[in-house]
């Protein structure tokens, strides 16, 4: 601990500083100052935890010398020396809460014993003011760190990895008790529509996403939480029962930030479910994610038969289809009826496509089931589970079945060059939604879709062009480019040349080469 002593007389300095033994008590060094002035630049440079202070100095008192460092350097324990027992001073001293008022003269050890005690409270202080730094830091850090906690806390549920009794004792200890237990949960899947974005700036429009959401929209619409899911991009955890007007506020917020990000959004919502039952309803909804309904749509009515079979337990599968077809075959829903049976029969041709099965074997595996007519007959149910079992064998044999429709929609865009290639006829003809290919085909190819396609047009005018006999102002019109200008222009921003030099280039390389 650290003394200044400060007094006009240089004798009074000295006796305090070099008359009193300091060795072994509080005191490890002492420092001395002949005026306030003086005083105050030391405490400005130096850290001092007890101050012997002079009360009638010249130019500045030490009274005035406390009302500083009560701005400048607080927690200073400051005892007042004094020749005169005179009440304002006294008064002023308390008012100023000054550690001790001591009158001269005065023994060294009354002196010493009086700055030791005023050293011991200094260091006490100075403990206590540690430990306030430190639980406000710690403080500072759980508050910060809380929203990640509540996010791998949400994790865990999603992923099953907890139970009812420990998902209740997270909420009653980790969250303090400040968040209540919400009763139920609605999932919402919120995507980009990410097409002709580049990777920086899909990564970029996604931070500004999560930013938004988390201060515009969980704030202010309602309480919930924010995910990152490998699946589903950005999974938003609404806590409280899924109602009309919160669709609508939903509806609302998203709006507005694709009117400030500038983007096109699209968002499903899952079942509501209680917190212990919240990953079935994320699976399911992960299951259905790449027949994402645009914004504002809901969830499709009809059973989706193809992400059951590719992501149901085989039992679950037959069990549900007992349960559905026994609806569908009573009295009077005949039409009903006949609708599963052509869905069932839609999907498992798309899954045969998907996993290379012969047409005909395809073809005649739906053909019982169609002969058997529109009642709900033991006939009828046997032919779906042997139908329901081969699809599901066929998925087995051909899991990387996203994959498998990516090379299909590869090979319908090297055999449909000329046509006009958009996103949704490409989708329509792989099955899946048209925001949900493009995430799809970004992730398998590693180029946007629209980068595929040109490139692939490139590529085959590059094998057009060298062909003499083939005009070049024909060239872009075979490869979906009609308009000549355009078509240099891209043809340009690919390969770095005009199709002009790209031709001579060529046949000045035959050339060179023969």
């Amino acid at each position: 601990m650290t003394l200044l002593v400060v007094d006009d007389e240089w004798y009074a300095v000295k006796g305090i500083s070099e008359g009193i033994d300091w060795r072994g008590t509080e005191i490890d060094e002492v420092l001395e100052a002949f005026s306030a002035a003086e005083a105050m630049r030391i405490l400005q440079e130096r850290r001092v935890d007890v101050l012997l202070c002079d009360i009638e100095m010249p130019e500045m008192s030490g009274l005035e010398l406390s009302r500083w460092c009560a701005s400048h350097t607080p927690g200073i324990k400051i005892l007042f020396l004094t020749g005169h027992a005179s009440f304002p001073y006294a008064n002023e001293a308390v008012r100023l809460q000054a550690f001790d008022y001591i009158l001269k003269p005065v023994d060294h050890e009354t002196l010493t014993q009086a700055v030791c005690r005023a050293a011991r409270q200094a260091r006490s202080d100075a403990a206590r003011e540690k430990d306030a730094l430190r639980w406000q830091e710690y403080s500072a850090r759980l508050a910060a760190e809380r929203p990640e906690h509540t996010r791998l806390f949400w994790r865990n549920v999603i992923d099953n990895r907890l139970n009812r009794e420990s998902i209740h004792a997270w909420f009653a200890a980790e969250a303090g008790g400040a968040q209540p237990m919400p009763a139920l949960v609605t999932p919402v899947a919120i995507y980009v529509d990410d097409e002709d974005l580049s990777t920086e700036e899909e990564a970029l429009l996604r931070s500004a996403l999560e930013e938004k959401l988390d201060q515009d929209l969980l704030q202010t619409a309602r309480p919930g939480c924010r995910l990152r899911d490998p699946e589903l991009e950005t999974l938003l955890l609404l806590y409280g029962p899924w109602k009309t007007e919160i669709e609508a506020s939903l509806h609302e917020g998203l709006a507005a930030i694709q009117k400030s990000l500038r983007c096109r959004l699209h968002w499903r919502a899952g079942e509501t479910a209680a917190p212990e039952e919240l990953w079935w309803s994320v699976y399911r909804l992960r299951r259905g994610a790449e027949r994402t309904l645009p914004r504002g749509q809901g969830m499709a009515d009809a059973l989706d038969w193809e992400t059951m079979l590719a992501t149901t337990p085989e039992e679950q599968v037959h069990a549900r289809a007992d349960r559905v077809f026994a609806e569908a075959g009573e009295e009077g829903r005949t039409l009903r009826l006949q609708g599963e049976v052509l869905r069932l029969c839609g999907a498992a041709r798309r899954i045969g496509d998907r996993c290379g099965v012969p047409t005909e074997a395809a073809q005649a595996r739906v053909r019982e089931l169609l002969a058997l007519g529109g009642e709900c007959t033991p006939a009828l149910l046997q032919a779906v589970h042997r139908l329901l079992d081969a699809c599901m064998q066929d998925l087995h044999a051909c899991p990387d079945s996203d994959n498998a429709q990516i090379a299909a929609a590869c090979r319908y865009i090297h055999t449909h060059l000329r046509q006009n290639l958009t996103r949704e006829n490409i989708a329509a003809q792989v099955y899946l939604h048209p925001a949900y290919l493009s995430r799809l085909f970004k992730h398998e190819m590693g180029v946007t879709l629209t980068d595929y396609i040109a490139k692939a047009r490139i590529d085959e005018a590059c094998r057009l062009l060298r062909a003499p006999s083939v005009k070049i102002g024909a060239v872009g019109a075979q490869v979906g480019y009609p308009q000549f200008p355009y078509f240099c222009r891209v043809f340009r921003r690919i390969t770095g040349m005009s199709p002009q030099a790209y031709r001579q280039k060529d046949l000045s390389d035959e050339n060179n080469g023969r």
